[in-house]
């Protein structure tokens, strides 16, 4: 079973010039603080660092802080700096290995491979494709917005709707309702499903080819018309200009992109002169205390104390932000080159495969008196080939995609489903009565992922039963994977004294001994925790002035060592 642990969260805001530094390696963590004092950011900033984009208020928006999370999984610590939609993924001795400039521009692919998550889900406009990172760690979440109503359970995440029943088939998926083997089948049958159009697409075009030639035939042989073949070339040279013309035009973009990165490398190699030099300054400034500083050139002596000494500091610290932004510019640079310059290479590939067809016609033209009927003859026989294997390989295919799929049938075995269902069912019914939500119908669960209907204080109560219900499964699932257990603030809904008490002891003790459990509270209200505690006091924020020289340091070397990964992607 992979396990994901979360070691250490580190999350800076040069514009506060604030941050914060919070070891997390231990197995139960509780988070506690009165409101306004960030523990929900806390929470919240733990999987949106992973990519799992969440919601967060305005003012925590406005400080645009970076985040970097050191995760540990099947003990190779990793660090994670997520930058605005800039990942940037490091080794344990903070060596840059990759970055990618979104979650879905490789992210997405990166975690599932470092997870070993094989889900793969329908989106609501095009076909199967790998999902977003917040569905490795949806069963693992609940918010305090969202997470705690009975009607949007599971959906503390945005983004969840670009793909259709994402929570069902993803609980499913993680619970193992299916053996992950079906996972690779049916990754194995899409990949099949797109051959099979490749080729039935190719056997179209050459059967109509097979047609239009016989119709062109006689009954002994074809004469060759000069003219035509004149004509094919005058057809084609319009083609071949029109992409000579595309081919510029995204070139001439490569060379605009280009010259505005050299004038981003001019001004930012500007800035960082100018902010050693002020730092040099700011260092001399110090050292000399509140003694008057006597001009080298002119003799006159200037105050120095701490107001010129601010000054610098502060001066120094708007380099850094507008370094920061000549960076996320630079790399923006970078990714919108490689992307004109995948055009470029798209028509000019196109361009060249053109002009050598060109180039074949004339030949063919200087050379028509040579050519016999027989060539015609020649490229039937040829077509006539190419049919025949086409379909060879659509049968092959249509036996491979029938084969897949018995196997996956195989695979969905009908007493393994019930077996899970009943096992999920006795642990809701059990849960239930420790969390005392009465009246509950059983007769309607068919699934992990069931519609109870409560409310009232109630609601928060099932939710966390089907939640811990859900994850017994997981735990139970040898082939799954864990995530630390986050859970923000589960005093919803007006939890009388007992039933708050009794839903804080049911999380410290009955979370799976083998996940990590990060549970953020306003307060534990008398419940016995031995695990580690963070206890947050600074009202109104969470970032912390104190710690902000260090993590800026940190920051600033790990985005000057970061660079673009090459965009596979083109189109025409």
């Amino acid at each position: 079973m992979k396990k994901l642990l979360l070691k250490r969260l580190r999350i800076c805001s040069l514009k506060e010039e604030a941050a914060i530094n919070i070891n997390l390696n231990y197995p139960k963590i509780v988070i506690e603080g009165v409101n306004d004092t960030g523990k929900s950011c806390l929470a919240k900033s733990i999987y949106y660092s992973l990519g799992a984009d969440i919601e967060f208020e305005d003012t925590w928006l406005s400080a645009n802080s970076k985040s970097l999370a050191t995760i540990e999984v099947d003990g190779k610590e990793t660090n994670i700096l997520r930058d605005g939609n800039f990942f940037s993924v490091y080794d344990s001795n903070f060596d840059h290995i990759k970055t990618f400039s979104g979650i879905t521009k490789g992210l997405s692919d990166y975690m599932a491979e470092l997870l070993d998550f094989q889900l793969e889900l329908v989106s609501q406009n095009s076909g199967n494709s790998t999902p977003t990172p917040l569905f490795m760690y949806l069963p693992f979440y609940i918010d305090q917005d969202n997470g705690w109503n009975p009607r949007k359970m599971y959906k503390s995440f945005e983004g969840i709707g670009q793909f259709k029943s994402p929570i069902k088939d993803t609980l499913e998926y993680f619970v193992g309702v299916r053996p992950k083997e079906y996972y690779l089948e049916k990754k194995e049958r899409d990949k099949k499903k797109l051959e099979k159009v490749e080729v039935v697409t190719k056997l179209d075009i050459v059967v109509r080819m097979l047609e239009k030639q016989r119709e062109e035939i006689s009954d002994k042989y074809v004469n060759l018309d000069v003219n035509e073949y004149i004509k094919e070339i005058d057809k084609i040279l319009p083609d071949i200009e029109k992409l000579k013309l595309a081919e510029e035009k995204y070139r001439e973009k490569v060379n605009v992109l280009y010259s505005r990165k050299t004038q981003i490398q001019h001004q930012l190699q500007s800035t960082l002169s100018l902010r050693e030099s002020l730092a040099k300054d700011y260092k001399k400034s110090v050292e000399l205390g509140d003694d008057l500083i006597t001009c080298p050139t002119c003799d006159a002596e200037y105050e120095n104390n701490y107001d010129v000494r601010l000054e610098l500091a502060n001066d120094e610290n708007k380099l850094s932000y507008l370094i920061e932004q000549l960076e996320k510019e630079k790399l923006n640079l970078d990714d919108s080159m490689l992307k004109e310059k995948n055009h470029m290479r798209t028509f000019s590939d196109k361009k060249d495969r053109l002009q050598s067809v060109l180039n074949t016609k004339k030949a063919e033209v200087k050379v028509s008196d040579v050519i016999k009927s027989e060539g015609k003859k020649t490229l039937l026989k040829e077509l006539e080939s190419e049919r025949e294997l086409l379909e060879k390989n659509k049968t092959a295919v249509e036996e491979s995609l029938k084969s897949i799929s018995k196997e996956m049938q195989r695979l969905t075995d009908k007493s393994h489903v019930k077996k899970i269902i009943e096992k999920y069912s006795l642990d809701l019914s059990n849960s239930l009565v420790k969390l005392d939500v009465p009246n509950v119908n059983f007769d309607k669960i068919t699934s992990v992922y069931p519609k109870i209907k409560k409310f009232g204080s109630d609601g928060p109560r099932a939710v966390l039963s089907m939640f811990f219900s859900v994850l017994n499964q997981i735990s139970n699932n040898q082939s799954s994977m864990l995530c630390p257990i986050v859970i923000d603030e589960p005093n919803q809904q007006g939890q009388d004294k007992f039933n708050l008490k009794n839903v804080l002891s049911y999380i410290i003790d009955e979370a799976p001994e083998d996940a990590q459990l990060i549970l953020a509270v306003e307060d534990l209200h008398g419940v016995e925790f031995t695990g580690h505690k963070i206890d947050l006091t600074n009202k109104n924020t969470l970032l912390r002035k104190s710690e902000f020289n260090e993590s800026k340091s940190l920051f600033e070397d790990l985005i000057s060592k970061r660079k673009m990964e090459p965009n596979k992607e083109s189109s025409d």
